[in-house]
């Protein structure tokens, strides 16, 4: 599951008289078991696994409860790395089962005045009656990342899924090329870190890179002349990344 050798990990929480618990469906790291110790890492691991996940990765597997702790800096990096990893595995078994369903964006002939060609040419869009999202019912502990109602639209490296409703709206796939250049600029690790965190910080709405996305989306919609969207998206991550304290 990770380089930590993470076999399988869900945990489902449970309530007792004056303290938090866990129980932990889990098993061994080469340097022991991963344990959640504070509420962020309960969260990160509640959202990521879901039933599908269950089933493909468990791996003799031992249950035990364990208390919420004070948090230690090094396990809240192995448990985020562990919920990193097994989200980006699931999304590339989803752009794997979609591959031939996908089109590429360069057929998008509106777009070749706001996107470079070579982007267009290697960025691609599925057609779905519903947005896909991993199937798990700990939403609440993600955050709002996938609970917003509306959404028509979601990027997932060099993929977007649209809903059938919005396709004929050029603006929705602008957008979600926006978040392509964002995946395309911090890489899969590093644009999964940075969005989630800001979703949990801000709510979807309020997130940097999402309001970066509807601004310039904004933009298009007025009809202003954008040459090259992408140098713009790397040139303000690049700067909210210096102002970052």
């Amino acid at each position: 599951m990770n380089q930590e050798g993470l076999s399988y990990l869900a945990i489902r929480q449970t309530q007792a008289t004056g303290l938090n618990q866990l129980t932990q469906i889990a098993l061994e790291s080469p340097k022991g078991p991963i344990e959640p110790e504070n509420q962020e890492q309960r969260s990160y691991m509640l959202a990521a696994v879901g039933q599908s996940m269950k089933e493909k990765m468990v791996r003799g597997i031992r249950t035990r409860e364990i208390s919420v702790k004070d948090p230690s800096p090094e396990i809240t990096r192995k448990w985020e790395q562990a919920f990193l990893d097994t989200y980006n595995e699931w999304i590339d078994t989803l752009i794997d089962e979609h591959r031939h369903k996908r089109a590429s964006c360069i057929g998008l002939s509106s777009m070749a005045a706001y996107f470079p060609t070579e982007l267009l040419m290697n960025s691609y869009y599925v057609i779905v009656d519903d947005i896909p999202r991993p199937q798990t019912k700990a939403l609440a502990g993600f955050g709002q990342l996938f609970a917003h109602p509306d959404l028509d639209g979601i990027s997932y490296k060099d993929t977007f899924f649209i809903r059938r409703k919005a396709l004929h709206n050029l603006s929705n796939h602008f957008h979600e090329l926006v978040h392509i250049c964002q995946w395309k600029a911090l890489g899969d690790m590093g644009f999964l870190k940075r969005y989630i965190g800001e979703v949990q910080a801000c709510g979807y709405r309020n997130a940097p890179m999402e309001k970066m996305a509807y601004d310039l989306q904004a933009r298009y919609c007025k009809g202003e002349a954008i040459p090259n969207v992408q140098e713009v998206v790397v040139k303000a991550l690049a700067e909210s990344e210096t102002a970052s304290p």
